[in-house]
């Protein structure tokens, strides 16, 4: 009794659906398409990540600063 959809033959997917998912048969230039895209995404989200981060940071060190009485270390105040 064979289950299996018709997008799946013995040796794995089909060529169409390999096909759909590296926008090509085989190896062609949509799998590094979708590589140099997937790490350009990556390092974005990187960058962001430590934008958003260090931006938090700085709020935080200013509210700090402002319960302080506006002294940068606790011997100054």
């Amino acid at each position: 009794m064979n289950t299996a959809p018709d997008s799946v033959d013995q040796n794995g997917l089909t060529d169409a659906v390999a096909a759909f998912f590296t926008f090509g048969p085989g190896f062609t230039t949509g799998m590094y398409v979708l590589t140099v895209l997937g790490i350009a995404l990556m390092a974005l989200s990187l960058i962001a990540w430590v934008h958003t981060e260090n931006r938090r940071l700085n709020e935080a060190a200013d509210r700090l600063r402002a319960a302080n009485g506006g002294a940068t270390s606790p011997t100054e105040g």
